[in-house]
């Protein structure tokens, strides 16, 4: 199984995109911010 990079997931906390990401959870967990954003991102790339 992949690892997330920790100094990713810290930018992506410090941006307000995710939650927390520190402790032993194999997960990360989008704040309703980031999870706008990445929906939003995802129709401009993927949908024509």
């Amino acid at each position: 199984m992949e690892a997330f990079a920790w100094s990713v997931l810290g930018r992506l906390h410090e941006k307000g995109m995710i939650h927390d990401p520190v402790g032993k959870v194999k997960s990360v967990v989008f704040t309703h911010e980031g999870l706008e954003r990445a929906k939003r991102l995802f129709k401009e790339m993927f949908e024509e």
